[in-house]
């Protein structure tokens, strides 16, 4: 086993149970490289420690932002570059309008496909409802909390890809379209 693939597994576990399956793992391929990830702070890197959303941000630099955009164009005058940076973002919001004509049902085509990827894998998993939209799925190691008002589910799986994990299919009709709510859809 590779242990830059180990040390991925501990990084990017979302729950703690999957935490301590790859620390265990990690361990088994070199107790002093586990050592190491203890105690260099896993809380401020680790998904399933690290309490913070850390993910859908491109950069922190908006300038580096716009100079990647307009990298040819930076050495324009002011007029030149403004007209450009309009042209090249009208284009762009034309072609991204003109795909979406060919959209066969109210949200993309890989938003659709993996939403029904999701709703076959959840099978049919035990829910048990809570208050205000809360519930508790067991998706058969685990209980996850799933919240309905905010768009959450403590796996994270819904809030960094941006739509429902394989748990809310569980829960809701598969006509109900709730979930598609602040997803790229066609009117």
């Amino acid at each position: 086993m590779d242990a830059l693939l180990l040390l991925d597994n501990v990084a990017y576990a979302r729950l703690d149970d999957d935490y301590v399956v790859a620390m265990e793992k990690l361990k088994t391929y070199n107790s002093d490289l586990a050592k190491w990830v203890e105690e260099n702070s896993p809380q401020h890197w680790a998904m399933s420690k690290f309490a913070k959303k850390r993910w859908n941000k491109m950069t922190t630099n908006l300038a580096e932002s716009f100079n990647a955009w307009l990298k040819e164009e930076r050495h324009y005058t002011i007029f030149n570059l403004v007209m450009t940076h309009m042209d090249k973002f009208a284009h762009l919001a034309c072609d991204h309008m003109g795909s979406t004509e060919n959209w066969k049902a109210v949200i993309g085509p890989k938003t659709e496909e993996k939403l029904l990827e999701n709703i076959i894998k959840s099978g049919s998993l035990p829910v048990y409802p809570y208050v205000g939209g809360l519930f508790k799925v067991f998706n058969m190691k685990v209980y996850v909390d799933v919240n309905l008002r905010e768009c959450t589910c403590t796996c994270k799986a819904w809030q960094m890809a941006g739509i429902p994990c394989r748990l809310y299919p569980s829960l809701k009709p598969p006509c109900s379209n709730d979930h598609l709510e602040g997803l790229d859809t066609v009117e």
